[in-house]
């Protein structure tokens, strides 16, 4: 009879154990309403300019600038082709700190850049090194990575480096759409020994012939940090974001809203996933990849005034694109219609929006054919 009763106190033990590792383990998901909450919704929000940085100086050359990112000191960090160029709060140009070369403190292709702790830590791809600088670009220190098919930095979290590292498509020789995981990893100090901490599937359209294939994206990954150890992330072609924690490794919660997705008409066609191919050949046969049925729900995401921003693909006959605003838990609380100047492409928001700080947003336009301007803007009539 006691051993029966311990069977069954163990039983029930491992049952509550299992039960609470369970619970511990589900996401927590916030579906918020079509509308938010704000009383205010839907009105226009204009940008001012007040301040645009052009290449008219000696020591740089705009190509395509991208990638900008804020110090603490208002310093912008600014990547292009070949360049890795700094500009003072009132967009004095500084230096260029990329040295072309093999050698310590020297670059072949910088795939992306953090601003931590008052220094750069930079990654390139080719060279598969990260190396450290002071954010006046002396070199400070270099670790070589000696694990292969590392794709994307994305941050340096107590004392390890974080990458995204995508698996290889397994096609049978016709055109599909397959989910493919983003592995997000992470490179201890040594540089030689990982660790998969979670994976986030990605739709792709594959074609193959032969040898030869195609691969086309059909969801993008967006990611931006809410602080230094959470990051917002979208991954699907519909409207959803996740709250990912470093120090957790796990995703805390995910949220939405009722959203009416948006097809493709004959002049957003190009925007969306496939649209901007005509017929493709691979290994000697011809293809078209087909045109998604909707363009992405979300366009890219940002954090303005302690809220997140996320440009949606919306877009109404006056000249503006849709905003939704969530606060830090995912809460719908806010939208408004942001009006974009001549010459940006509504559908493509992603390459016009590159950076925030307090109640200014930094925004890349293009002038001529190859002239390209870095402009400083106010956010008016917000409220």
């Amino acid at each position: 009879m006691k051993k029966r009763m311990s069977l069954a106190i163990l039983l029930s033990l491992l049952l509550f154990f299992m039960l609470s590792y369970g619970k511990q383990k589900e996401i927590k998901t916030i579906t918020n309403p079509k509308g938010p909450s704000s009383e205010n919704a839907g009105r226009i929000i204009r940008l001012e300019e007040t301040m645009r940085i052009d290449d008219k100086h000696e020591g740089y050359f705009f190509q395509y600038p991208n990638n900008l990112k804020l110090a603490i000191d208002g310093s912008l960090f600014v990547k292009d082709k070949n360049q890795f160029l700094k500009f003072d709060r009132n967009g004095k140009f500084l230096g260029n700190f990329f040295r072309h070369g093999q050698g310590p403190g020297e670059l072949q292709f910088l795939e992306n850049y953090i601003l931590q702790e008052g220094n750069i830590v930079i990654f390139d791809r080719p060279l598969s090194k990260i190396m450290c600088l002071t954010q006046d670009g002396e070199l400070i220190s270099e670790l070589k990575l000696r694990i292969p098919g590392i794709d994307s930095f994305l941050t340096k979290y107590d004392e390890n480096y974080y990458f995204f590292k995508s698996t290889s498509p397994e096609t049978k020789g016709v055109p599909e759409i397959v989910k493919l995981d983003e592995n997000l990893i992470a490179v201890m100090p040594d540089g030689e020994t990982m660790q998969q901490v979670i994976s986030f599937p990605r739709l792709y359209m594959i074609m193959k012939a032969g040898n030869n294939s195609f691969i086309d994206p059909r969801a993008k990954l967006f990611r931006y940090f809410r602080d230094e150890d959470t990051i917002f992330l979208s991954h699907t072609p519909e409207y959803k974001i996740k709250l990912f924690s470093l120090k957790e490794n796990r995703v805390l919660f995910q949220f939405s809203r009722d959203y009416e997705r948006v097809k493709p008409t004959k002049e957003s066609k190009k925007y969306a996933p496939g649209g901007n191919y005509g017929k493709i050949s691979i290994g000697g046969a011809w293809f078209e990849p087909p045109v998604a049925k909707y363009h992405l729900d979300i366009q890219m995401m940002i954090v303005v005034m302690d809220k997140l921003w996320v440009i949606t693909s919306t877009v109404d006959e006056k000249k503006c694109i849709l905003v939704d605003v969530f606060d830090m838990e995912g809460n719908y609380v806010d939208n408004f219609y942001l009006s974009y100047p001549e010459g940006v492409v509504p559908f493509s928001a992603g390459t016009w929006i590159k950076a925030a700080s307090d109640d200014f947003i930094y925004t890349v336009e293009k002038g001529g054919e190859e002239e390209f301007f870095i402009v400083k803007n106010s956010i008016a009539n917000f409220d």
